[in-house]
């Protein structure tokens, strides 16, 4: 949190700090502040989520979250549809382990498109 808010050299520092987004001054004096406003991490699959998106790293914006909980707190896209064309809806759209989006349309296709291939090569090898 502290190192994208304020390093410019961090990968991400243009989402966060480049953006204005800043971490309160008592978070950044004091891990002990941070969890006594905060709380302890409750598992290791939750992060930290800013509430308001476009808010600072302070008391009563932020919460943890899982990846699932918080892919419903993002930033508005500027595509509404995938790269096919499928409308991104949130009960289109997964989140995969490194939090990217992912079409649910494009990944039945791709596994039909699979099994089909399959099915063409043992039947292939059957005669």
């Amino acid at each position: 949190m502290k190192k994208r808010c304020s390093l410019p050299t961090h990968k991400y520092f243009h989402y966060y700090g480049g953006r204005g987004i800043e971490v309160c001054q008592r978070w950044r004096d004091s891990f002990e502040a941070f969890v006594a406003d905060v709380g302890p991490r409750p598992t290791p699959q939750h992060t930290l989520d800013r509430i308001n998106n476009d808010g600072n790293y302070e008391p009563g914006n932020v919460a943890w979250r899982t990846w699932k909980e918080q892919a419903a707190n993002r930033r508005p896209q500027l595509r509404d549809t995938c790269a096919q064309g499928h409308p991104r809806t949130p009960d289109n759209v997964r989140i995969n382990p490194k939090g990217h989006r992912e079409c649910r349309v494009c990944d039945r296709e791709q596994a039909r498109a699979k099994y089909a291939r399959r099915k063409a090569r043992a039947v292939g090898a059957a005669r």
